[in-house]
């Protein structure tokens, strides 16, 4: 896609960040498009940003991507100890 294409599809798919609170931590959640959920879940050690490309082809394609960064990871709570961030 071309650069002007992609701001295109951007502009009609906004992204939107948010934090969320679960069990008294939180974290950072990223939705793009309408529709149906989708859930990306990353592993380690990357982020929400991981899914850029595909969060936008699947908002295109009528959507809504939904990606969050795991505890201990970008935006998201990292508990002080870290055998809590992957647990057995």
């Amino acid at each position: 896609m071309s650069p002007r294409n992609e701001a295109s599809a951007a502009a009609d798919h906004p992204v939107h960040h948010s934090q969320i609170e679960a069990n008294g931590a939180s974290f950072h959640v990223v939705e793009q498009g309408r529709g149906p959920v989708v859930l990306f879940l990353h592993g380690f050690p990357d982020t929400v940003e991981t899914w850029r490309s595909q969060m936008q082809v699947v908002a295109e394609n009528g959507y809504r991507a939904v990606a969050l960064d795991m505890r201990g990871f970008g935006d998201s709570y990292s508990p002080d100890d870290p055998a809590l961030i992957a647990e057995p």
